[in-house]
Order: C-alpha cells, then structure tokens, then sequence
C-alpha cells in the first residue's frame, strides 16, 4: 500500500444525499484507500457475467467521488468552480466529468502523487507530442483486477489463446497502459504463450508476425491479434 497523503479540510462536510462513508473524517487516508481499494477489488473480481445493480453501482461511485474530493485538491477546485458541492450530490450522474483534455493540463492525482505505483502516458499524437495525458495509478493490483475479468470474459471468452500485440512489450514502453494490459493478459490469461511484435523505435516485426501466425495455423492454435489502428494499417 503506497501512502497517502489527505488536504487539510475546513470543517465538516455538508449534509449530502450521498451513501454515509464507513470511515470517518479522522480516519486516516491510507485506511480510507484500503477500505475501496479491497472493496472494489473484491467487486471486480467478481466476474462479470452480471451486471451491478445500481444501487450498488451508485454506492461505491459515491464513496470513491467523496474520496477523491478530500485527496483530489484540483479536482475539488474544478467542482467548486462548476458550482459543484458536496451538498449538489444526488447520484452517480450528478458527479462532475472531467474533459480528457484535462489530464495532459495538470496531473489529477488522489494523495501524494510522488508515492504511486505507476504513471501513464498518452503517446500525445492528437497534440502532435506537444502534451502527454497522465494516468497515476496508486494501486496496480486494482488496475489489474479491474482488468483481467473484462479481458477474459469479452476477448478471451473461456479459450486458451496465444497473444500476439502489435504494440510493444511493456518493459519496451513502460508509460503505456495498453503494453501494461497486454502485458499482464499474456502472464495471466495466455500463460505466457505469445509475443510482442513492436520493438522500443515502433517499427513492426513483420517477418516474425508472418512465422507467428504460420506456426498457430500449423498448429491448429487459435490466437488474439491485438493492435492499435495504426499497427494494423502497418502490417496490411
């Protein structure tokens, strides 16, 4: 657990139409992560064969948004300068959006954004490499539980396949999540059968992708062709 670190509050919230939070305000935030973040955990894990209820949606939107108000300084200054108070809050909708502009202007981090685990970046290409958007992710075992039962129920379904990604491998691109993701869909739910055909320059290992693709044919072994657009355009 990666620690935490809760802005000074001036008093005690308004009354709000949100879900009570189990922790109270003295609670510290580490514990207050911890109680989400296992919750969540235990949620995604779940599986996703059903979908929540949205009485079970709405409660833990609420108590994540109630979260990131008291850790999140610019984000609670974004909702305070929409005109957005706690005391606004009437369900999950009602939350304030944030554009994805916002990201590649200032970081949006809950806590102390020197303690997460792992930062992501956008490759910039729609502000031609002007500006990066960030993903700070404070708990990778929640990304990854949030991830490995989608994964496995929409492109997987139940099969053993061999990854192949035209993207590269996440020790070549350590800031991109997608690299991330298929990273740990090739140790988690391909056991590790299959490769990376982009290398750190971005060019495509055509010539390997080609034998990669004759040898599952041979052996008769179905396979996941992941991809960016682009990636594909290449290869084709």
């Amino acid at each position: 657990m990666v620690s935490r670190r809760a802005r000074e509050r001036d008093g005690p919230s308004e009354a709000t139409g949100r879900p009570d939070n189990p922790c109270s305000r003295s609670t510290s935030v580490d514990t207050v992560f911890q109680i989400l973040s296992d919750e969540l955990k235990a949620a995604f894990r779940g599986g996703v064969d059903e979908p929540w209820s949205d009485e079970r949606f709405g409660d833990l939107a609420a108590r994540v948004f109630e979260y990131q108000l008291d850790t999140n300084q610019v984000y609670a200054n974004y909702c305070r300068k929409r005109g957005f108070t706690a005391a606004a809050y009437s369900d999950w909708e009602s939350i304030p959006p944030v554009p994805t502009s916002g990201v590649k202007v200032v970081p949006l981090v809950s806590g102390d954004a020197a303690s997460v685990e792992r930062v992501f970046r956008t490759s910039g290409t729609t502000s031609g490499g002007v500006s990066r958007g960030e993903h700070h992710v404070p708990d990778l075992d929640l990304y990854r539980a949030s991830l490995i039962p989608n994964l496995e129920k929409h492109l997987y379904g139940g099969d053993p396949l061999r990854l192949l990604a035209l993207v590269p491998s996440p020790e070549e691109a350590p800031e991109s999540s997608l690299s991330f993701m298929l990273g740990e869909a090739l140790d988690m739910l391909s056991d590790g059968d299959g490769e990376f055909f982009v290398g750190a320059n971005l060019g495509l290992d055509v010539g390997g992708l080609r034998v990669a693709i004759e040898t599952a044919c041979t052996q008769d072994q179905p396979v996941l062709l992941a991809e960016t657009a682009f990636a594909f355009v290449h290869w084709l």
